[in-house]
């Protein structure tokens, strides 16, 4: 019988008014983030909390202790979408934000409105900003669920009214410019003229900041999440709690959720701890292109798959490397402790040991569990659970049990063992 491994380490790591809608989801962040103390706020943003809902949405999943919260953010060009403005609209932007309460991250992932996908209910692929038009927030869920295979917990709708107040309100946002900006276009009364350096912008200079078109559309998506960036540092500045009743009364009314006042409040705390550092903005992959001469923009199913693994999962294959794991069948199911370490092994652990596990007789295990020595950061342990959660898809959640005796029965030294029970369905996918 060996004793188990020392702690391992853990490292860390377009026409105007669309880009206009994606600034507005920015201001979501800011609203967001900092309203904790503000139950007015809270309020106005979430359903009743008398157990109705009055969206006529379906019940979203509700994630499990230690996971990742994954909130999509749409973009509708339309007025007050708290009261049902929009309804029919096209969604303009999207974004998957997602938080990490182990790690303190969070990420947000670009979806380009033209990205080609399957919508319920739709004979043929369409352009993913249809879907809302089809079906409202729901119908959107449904598609990116499916399209990603990423659970949506939560939803934002955000119209781009109060782009320009909000950031007055919040004293201006500072922006490094490359390169000279200078258009003009007298139809939009546009003209945008800012020199190279560092700026402190008020709201109308950021609103050209953001309009401005020249050079390529990967240009174009550098200066959006450069804005992102220094919006989220400017909000993260202690002297913004004092202005949270003003952006308050600014993004009431554009800003419409399911998202309950006391998750509102957790995830505010949450990002109270974060940095810049902390905040990874990325774009779904793909090419733009043409077919039957309609302009879409093409996805690679196996980009998307690794970019979901590590950016909205969080399943970091290098850092994995260093994790030895045993897996067990607890559960009687032929095959399961190979399915899982052959799961584990293409994610990157270090697989030790399959087999049974012993003197089960007729004590199964109904609920597949992690244990983990006492030598080992409890991290892996729930990151452990986490990524069984993922590969176990409809079945029961697992459960951490941490190891008392210091040892596991494996021939070698072993940081995780894995028992897998009667509720594991991954043989079935």
């Amino acid at each position: 019988m060996s004793t188990c491994t020392p702690n391992g380490k853990r490292n860390r790591r377009m026409n105007w008014r669309r880009i206009l809608l994606t600034s507005a989801l920015a201001l979501f962040l800011v609203a967001f983030f900092a309203v904790a103390s503000v139950y007015v706020f809270l309020s106005g943003l979430a359903p009743e909390e008398n157990g109705e809902d009055n969206s006529g949405l379906k019940e979203l999943p509700q994630p499990e202790p230690d996971a990742r919260i994954h909130v999509l953010v749409m973009g509708i060009d339309a007025d007050d979408v708290i009261n049902g403005g929009g309804n029919s609209a096209r969604s303009d932007t999207l974004f998957l934000v997602t938080f990490d309460p182990l790690t303190k991250e969070s990420s947000v992932l670009f979806l380009p409105r033209d990205t080609r996908v399957d919508i319920p209910g739709r004979n043929e692929p369409e352009k993913l900003a249809h879907a809302h038009a089809y079906g409202g927030p729901e119908r959107v869920i449904e598609t990116v669920t499916n399209f990603l295979d990423v659970p949506i917990h939560y939803y934002a709708r955000v119209d781009f009214s109060a782009f320009v107040g909000v950031i007055d309100v919040l004293g201006g946002v500072t922006l490094d410019v490359e390169e000279y900006m200078y258009y003009e276009d007298p139809t939009q009364n546009l003209y945008i003229d800012i020199p190279p350096g560092t700026h402190e912008m008020d709201g109308e200079t950021a609103l050209k900041f953001v309009r401005y078109r020249n050079g390529s559309d990967i240009d174009r998506i550098g200066r959006q999440k450069d804005f992102l960036r220094a919006l989220f540092d400017e909000m993260l500045q202690i002297q913004t709690v004092t202005k949270i009743p003003a952006l308050a009364s600014k993004v009431t009314n554009h800003v419409d959720t399911n998202m309950p006042p006391a998750r509102i409040i957790s995830l505010s705390q949450f990002a109270s701890s974060m940095s810049g550092d902390d905040l990874t903005i990325d774009l779904l992959p793909g090419r733009a292109g043409y077919l039957n001469g309609i302009s879409y923009w093409f996805t690679d199913q196996e980009e998307i798959e690794e970019l979901i693994e590590a950016l909205v999962l969080g399943i970091r294959r290098p850092e994995n490397e260093g994790i030895s794991v045993a897996v067990y069948n607890g559960g009687g199911i032929p095959g399961a402790a190979s399915d899982v370490a052959r799961r584990l092994e293409r994610l990157g652990y270090f697989i030790a040991e399959i087999g049974d596990a012993e003197d089960l007789g007729d004590d199964r295990y109904s609920q597949t569990r992690v244990e983990i020595c006492p030598e080992t950061d409890p991290f892996h342990g729930k990151h452990m659970v986490r990524v069984l959660n993922v590969i176990m898809s409809e079945g029961e959640s697992a459960e951490l049990y941490t190891i008392r005796e210091g040892t596991i029965g494996v021939d070698g030294p072993v940081m995780l063992a894995i028992y897998v029970g009667e509720d594991y369905q991954g043989l079935a996918r």
